[in-house]
């Protein structure tokens, strides 16, 4: 389950950067972010994912701008968190 405000934050950072994004509506599939919020007493988790064609076969497909901005917003938001992170 995702933190909300961390999700929220996400989609708050994308439309800042101009970064166009969409949420993952269909219940199928899964990241280790499942396994990662029930450790210890909880950790917060959101997954950002790159949109891919024909994942789980030897050869799949990205697009070249869907992995450029994927990284520019993973930037942005790691720059984000890690001020949070230092003020807390």
């Amino acid at each position: 389950m995702y933190d909300k405000d961390l999700y929220d934050q996400i989609f708050c950072t994308a439309q800042r950067e101009g970064i166009a994004v969409q949420a993952k509506t269909a219940v199928a599939g899964g990241n280790d972010a499942g396994a990662i919020h029930l450790s210890r007493t909880g950790v917060r988790v959101a997954a950002v994912s790159l949109p891919c064609r024909y994942i789980h076969s030897p050869s799949c497909v990205i697009s070249k701008k869907d992995l450029e901005q994927t990284a520019k917003l993973l930037n942005s938001l790691i720059s984000e968190l890690a001020v949070t992170e230092d003020t807390v």
